[in-house]
């Protein structure tokens, strides 16, 4: 029923559809069918003129009480953590919640769910290498959108072995053609490149944006949580060289990546040891919590032009805390990267580490109004 890079888009016996590697088939007996009737092209995103403004909900145990939220100004996309994989079976555990669903509905959001891997590689390797249990969870996604009236789902496979590149890209190909037939958009987080085998080695880019409508570039945890040293969760020049590497080195189009960009910061503590050396741990906080801590000690932060963020440091117990702030400027500067790329949207993680004004910030430059 198609052509693709070597592949043909086939459908079987029982009524299933995929892809099939030509070099794998052999012509057997030739029959005519009727032509199909033409259908309109499936459109991911059917808002015309409006970018993507994507916040992720991380659901942990249960799914916030959304009435208690801050008025999402500009907000099109929620993509909530409902789902996950348990097992190398297949099996997909749900948190989604109807209650959540009605409120994003009656406000015009949109609701991408995430489908996790639960970071964890072995059954990863089980779930992906198999037709079956690839078939097995695209039939439980496919059952969960309906359930829950999505309208889309996103992928966040991490923690992921370099072998099972192949067959991850192949579970999105057998994905989509079916998402695609419940009208649901289709997309992929991945981080910046690197050399990292678990974190970044084992995503396809190129092969991956084949498929989907969306890739979602995770551009923060520059400076890590466990990092050694103290630094940024998403320096400026480390967010457009990674923007850079996926446009340029693997061509990826800038009118389907989507902008991911942190409202998280870190609290550095650095302490000297008994032995002279430093010790460097970190604390993730949200927007509010550092504007808490500025007022709290008078602190009067200052731009740091390596960052392209404000700066704040001080000394607390014998110990130097050092903060690169998320606020209105850093995020400004993101979503005007995510212009000048001319890219499909933005999106934030997490929702919960906001402070109630950086909404109409990102509307407000996302849209080009003051």
């Amino acid at each position: 029923m198609g052509e693709r890079d070597g592949w043909y888009y086939v459908q079987g016996p029982g009524g299933y559809a995929g892809y099939a590697r030509k070099s794998d088939l052999i012509l057997g007996k030739v029959r005519q069918f009727e032509s199909l009737p033409d259908e309109p092209p499936f459109i991911a995103w059917k808002t015309i003129g409006s970018k993507i403004n994507l916040t992720w909900e991380a659901v942990y145990k249960k799914d916030p009480d959304p009435s208690g939220f801050s008025e999402l100004t500009g907000v099109n996309v929620i993509s909530p953590t409902w789902f996950e994989l348990l097992d190398g079976s297949g099996q997909i555990r749900s948190k989604a919640d109807s209650h959540y669903v009605n409120w994003a509905r009656n406000r015009g959001i949109q609701l991408w769910a995430v489908f996790s891997n639960g970071f964890e590689p072995k059954r990863t390797t089980q779930a992906l290498s198999t037709v079956e249990t690839r078939f097995y969870m695209i039939q439980q996604l496919l059952a969960y959108a309906k359930m829950y009236r999505l309208q889309g789902i996103n992928i966040d496979f991490e923690n992921v072995r370099t072998a099972d590149k192949a067959n991850l890209v192949q579970f999105v190909r057998e994905l989509t053609p079916m998402l695609h037939e419940q009208n649901l958009v289709v997309s992929i987080d991945v981080t910046p490149k690197s050399n990292s085998e678990l974190w970044s080695l084992f995503l396809d880019r190129p092969a991956l944006i084949q498929s989907v409508d969306y890739m979602m570039l995770m551009a923060y945890d520059e400076h890590w949580a466990s990092s050694p040293n103290s630094g940024s969760v998403a320096s400026m020049p480390w967010v457009k060289r990674a923007v850079d590497r996926l446009v340029e080195e693997d061509g990826i189009p800038p009118a389907k990546l989507i902008l991911g960009m942190p409202l998280y910061t870190r609290i550095w503590t650095e302490t000297i040891g008994q032995n002279g050396k430093r010790k460097v741990s970190s604390k993730a906080v949200g927007m509010d919590r550092v504007r808490e801590i500025i007022a709290a000690k008078k602190l009067a932060p200052v731009y740091d032009a390596a960052t392209g963020q404000n700066y704040v440091e001080y000394s607390e117990n014998g110990a130097l805390n050092r903060i690169w702030i998320e606020d209105a400027l850093s995020i400004k500067a993101r979503v005007d990267l995510a212009n000048r790329y001319g890219l499909a949207g933005v999106a934030t993680w997490n929702r919960s580490f906001q402070s109630d004004d950086i909404w109409s910030v990102i509307e407000g430059a996302l849209n080009k109004r003051s």
